[in-house]
């Protein structure tokens, strides 16, 4: 049910905002998904890293320096990314006033991230659950609430108000003690060292950032494809894109995260991974559950039709090579092969960019141009699996 909600609650706020609250609303509040997305991209420096390799090496506890340059790492990347998305809210909507709610939705969300992660490194599954499905109601009821009350006239502002708030209900309470009680008598002196660590942290492992950013941007790709939407036909776009990323949740969910211990102890190889039932059941259904989704919101959306079927055929390919791509990426991160996963990545928005320049001196409209995008996506995922293969062969261990 926690997987439902984390797949669900995003496309079924964007769905109620197109049909009810007006076309004004739902093309503000995609805008406002559309620059957490990207911000979530920008800032994707993988700062946990050292400190998961050291909290899992041992009894798991949260004392410790590793911890507090980690948690100042998250502080120093969230501010970058709510520079980010301020600037892309007011640029796009003109709103000061949701610019603003939408950084403390973005650092919400940033929040969840973080404290959803541990859970699935920790494998304790259940709380996962039980945070997702809490977050999911409390967003659906209070929009819900707000469509009943104020009808086609509820602001944008209030709405992301409203799912920034239940973030912050769900997830504060849950920050580790030693967190609270360091916030509480933190001293300057020691926020500026913390602060110094923390950006030598970043620094030193620029390629963690670099490849975080490269392969989290290969991801959204078909997000910023809607960059040149027209705005009418964006709300759509993004919900579409929201049902098929159901095909790399359901990968992630059903396959990865159950075995992202096993993939940090490197006792996963990639041709066992992709063809072991779990995996391919988890794609499928993920896929045919998309196609679903997608059939069934464009049918309830007024305007549905005018959504071109090449972009929906576009966004599946772009989302199935993402979900795959994930196990070999896995594999080649925690067996330390990050001078592999630059080389690919780079190889990718190379390919990317050639590809792009093509379409535009062949005049291809954007559904010719995300075909040939989605090309390169699984151009990417062969190199992801052959170098994969070659540095992890086989090893027959479930």
């Amino acid at each position: 049910m926690g997987r439902v909600c984390a797949v669900a609650t995003r496309p079924l706020c964007l769905l109620v905002a197109i049909n009810f609250l007006g076309a004004h609303v739902s093309e503000s509040l995609a805008v406002v998904f559309l620059a957490i997305a990207l911000a979530l991209v920008g800032i994707a420096a993988d700062s946990h890293r050292r400190f998961y390799l050291r909290h899992f090496d041992s009894e798991p506890s949260f004392d410790g320096v590793s911890f507090y340059i980690y948690a100042t790492c998250i502080v120093l990347l969230g501010g970058l990314g709510g520079v980010v998305v301020f600037a892309f809210v007011l640029y796009f909507t003109g709103s000061y006033l949701l610019s603003v709610i939408s950084v403390v939705y973005f650092l919400s969300e940033k929040l969840a991230d973080e404290l959803l992660r541990l859970k699935l490194f920790e494998r304790d599954f259940a709380m996962w659950g039980r945070f997702s499905i809490s977050r999911s109601l409390l967003q659906l009821a209070g929009l819900v609430a707000l469509a009943a009350v104020t009808g086609g006239e509820t602001p944008t502002w209030l709405l992301v108000f409203v799912l920034a708030f239940s973030n912050l209900a769900v997830f504060v309470p849950q920050l580790p003690s030693s967190l609270r009680r360091c916030l509480r008598v933190i001293r300057l002196d020691m926020a500026v060292w913390l602060s110094v660590r923390a950006v030598r942290a970043l620094l030193s492992n620029w390629i963690l950032w670099a490849i975080a950013l490269l392969g989290s941007g290969v991801g959204y790709l078909d997000r910023i494809g809607a960059l040149v939407l027209d705005k009418a036909i964006l709300p759509l776009f993004m919900l579409i894109v929201m049902c098929f990323s159901i095909v790399q949740m359901a990968v992630d969910f059903y396959y990865v995260s159950h075995h992202r211990r096993d993939f940090l102890e490197q006792r996963i190889s990639v041709l066992d991974a992709v063809s072991s039932r779990k995996f391919v059941v988890s794609l499928s259904a993920g896929l045919a559950l998309a196609c679903v989704s997608s059939f069934v919101v464009l049918q309830l959306s007024h305007n549905g039709a005018d959504l071109p079927l090449g972009y929906v055929l576009a966004i599946a390919a772009l989302q199935v090579s993402f979900a795959v791509v994930n196990v070999p990426q896995q594999i080649l991160y925690w067996k330390h092969r990050l001078v592999h996963i630059f080389r690919i990545e780079i190889a990718f928005w190379a390919l990317f960019a050639v590809s792009v320049i093509a379409g535009w001196w062949l005049s291809l409209r954007l559904a010719g141009i995300l075909a040939l995008v989605a090309a390169c996506a699984f151009a990417r995922l062969a190199l992801y699996i052959g170098v994969a293969v070659r540095v992890a062969p086989p090893i027959h261990n479930e």
